[in-house]
C-alpha cells in the first residue's frame, strides 16, 4: 500500500515539475517538543512492575528534527512538493551502585513522508512572510531496552523489544524567508497535529500494545516545531 501511495504522488507531481515556474530544494532543522502522553503512561506502568527504586534521567525531552522538501513553484508566492522528516526522543530510568547497574530505555523514532505547501508574500523589503502546511504519513518505531550488569559475577543481560505504528499528521505554521540570489535562509514556527493512528504493534507477535486503561498505545509527536531553513533554487524559469 505504501509503494502505491509513493507512485501516486510521483505521477501526480510530474506534470507540475514539467511546467512549473521553478524548483526549490528546502532543507530544515530545528527543535521539536513531543507530548508523548501514552508513552509516559506506558513508562509509569512498567515502573510499577519493577521493585527497585529507579531514577528517571530522561522523559521524552524536546529534541532535534530534520526535514527536506522538493518544492515546485506554481507562481511567485505558492509552492508545493514532497517532503521527508525525521524525529526522535526517548526516556531512561536507571539505577547504579557497587553491585552493578540496571536501566530501561524507551527510544522512539519517526520517519514522515507527505506533501508540503508554502505560501510566501514579499514585503516592502526583500523579506518574505507567509504560512506553510505539511501533511502525510508517519512511521514510528519504538525500541524498549532493559539492561542489567552484575559486578560480582561479571555478567550482563540485555533485552530489546520493538514495536511499530503508522499514523497520519498535519503541521500548519508560519515562515519567514530572505532571498539571496539562488539561496533563501528562513525561519519557521509550526505545530505538529496527529490526525489518526492505529496504535503500536509488537514486531514479534503482531499484536497491538495496550495501556492499563484498555486504550491502544499510540505515539504522541504533537508539539511545537521551531527551526531554520535553507532553500536552494535548482532552476528558475522566466
Amino acid at each position: 500500500m505504501n509503494k502505491i501511495i509513493y507512485v501516486f504522488i510521483v505521477l501526480l507531481l510530474t506534470p507540475f515539475f514539467a511546467f512549473s515556474k521553478g524548483i526549490k530544494l528546502q532543507l530544515q532543522g530545528g527543535l521539536g517538543t513531543y507530548a508523548m502522553t501514552d508513552m509516559k503512561l506506558f513508562d509509569s506502568y512498567m515502573l510499577n512492575q519493577i521493585t527497585i527504586p529507579l531514577k528517571q534521567t530522561e522523559n521524552f525531552p524536546a529534541y532535534w528534527f530534520y526535514q527536506g522538501s522538493l518544492l515546485v513553484e506554481i507562481n511567485n508566492e505558492l509552492s508545493f512538493g514532497p517532503m521527508y522528516a525525521f524525529h526522535s526522543t526517548g526516556s531512561r530510568h536507571s539505577l547504579a551502585d557497587y553491585s552493578g547497574k540496571y536501566y530501561f530505555d524507551n527510544l522512539v523514532q519517526a520517519h514522515s513522508v507527505g506533501l508540503s505547501f508554502e505560501y510566501l508574500r514579499t514585503t516592502g523589503t526583500n523579506l518574505k512572510w507567509g504560512a506553510y502546511l505539511d501533511g502525510g504519513m508517519n512511521f514510528s518505531k519504538m525500541q524498549f531496552t532493559q539492561h542489567l550488569e552484575l559486578t560480582d559475577v561479571d555478567d550482563e543481560f540485555t533485552n530489546d523489544n520493538f514495536a511499530k505504528e503508522t499514523s497520519y499528521f498535519a503541521e500548519p505554521g508560519i515562515r519567514l524567508a530572505y532571498p539571496l540570489k539562488i539561496i533563501e535562509p528562513g525561519f519557521h514556527l509550526g505545530y505538529w497535529i496527529p490526525v489518526s493512528g492505529k496504535g503500536f504493534k509488537d514486531d514479534k507477535s503482531g499484536d497491538f500494545l495496550y495501556l492499563p486503561n484498555g486504550n491502544k498505545l499510540k505515539s504522541g509527536w504533537n508539539g511545537l516545531r521551531i527551526g531554520l531553513s535553507l532553500t536552494i533554487r535548482l532552476n528558475k524559469k522566466n
